[in-house]
């Protein structure tokens, strides 16, 4: 970080809550001249640090500095030496390698409350999710145990050092499936996958489709509300069950770049 940044920053700092005084919100300031941030002036109309009234005007000034200033990520005490201007460290903070992230896990009924670096969520799921994950090399089958009675399944797989969760439910009417990249936003766009379902005798007919990948923080029940992912109608699918009311998935994973078809609506086939 710059001579200048590391002068000014401590100077740019809310008198009430002490975190960075940000633009456009407003910035105001109190008799004693102490800065006071939009949030913490919305909810006093005096200063926290001396009890003085708040002028009903926007600091110009500070709020120009802090236009300038060069910030350092949040993350920073996790590792990132990033620094940027206001308007461009909020993005890469979203994006941030060193920000926590929770276990794929969390948001599906097994309620894992884990939080960690990025690179260790692959040893937690392999530790702490075993049955529930495995190596693959890009093909791969999932069975769907008791259809019919559950109506959710969740697995992780690893593939390229890569985690990605696969996500099933069933409705009366419907049966969706899709695959989520656990990662940083916006690098699953580098990504796709094939399904295919064939029914059990499997000279009948199959279901087949290909589709690009989520990041799993993404809420599952929009992909499958939106229809944006695999689906048929779930009395195809009873069609699939085995002697041991099962069904098998057949899926395929693979970068954009290795993979050239372009993505296609699911096709069936009797």
């Amino acid at each position: 970080m710059d001579v200048l940044s590391m002068t000014l920053l401590p100077e740019l700092l809310c008198s009430a809550c002490h975190k960075c005084l940000e633009p456009p919100g407003l910035i105001q300031m109190c008799d004693c001249g102490h800065s006071i941030c939009g949030t913490c002036s919305s909810t006093s109309s005096r200063c926290r640090e001396c009890n003085c009234s708040l002028f009903e005007v926007v600091n110009k000034p500070i709020e120009h500095l802090t236009r300038k200033a060069r910030y350092p990520c949040q993350f920073h005490t996790n590792g990132c030496r990033e620094v940027f201007v206001i308007d461009r460290i909020r993005h890469h903070e979203k994006e941030c390698l060193h920000r926590p992230h929770r276990c794929p896990f969390a948001v599906t009924k097994y309620k894992c409350t884990w939080r960690g670096h990025l690179f260790r969520i692959r040893d937690h799921v392999m530790r702490q999710h075993t049955s529930l994950n495995r190596e693959v090399t890009g093909k791969f089958s999932t069975s769907l145990e008791n259809f019919g009675t559950e109506t959710t399944w969740y697995e992780t797989v690893t593939l390229h050092k890569q985690v990605f969760l696969v996500c099933a439910e069933v409705t009366r009417d419907r049966f969706h499936t899709c695959v989520l990249f656990v990662g940083p936003q916006g690098r699953e766009v580098n990504y796709r996958y094939s399904i295919r379902i064939d029914q059990s005798d499997s000279e009948t007919g199959s279901a087949s489709g290909t589709h690009g990948t989520f990041n799993y923080l993404t809420d599952t029940h929009e992909i499958f509300r939106t229809g944006n992912c695999f689906t048929v109608d779930t009395k195809y699918m009873k069609k699939c069950l085995n002697m041991k009311s099962e069904v098998q998935l057949q899926f395929e994973i693979c970068r954009n770049s290795d993979w050239p078809r372009a993505v296609t609506p699911v096709a069936m086939s009797s």
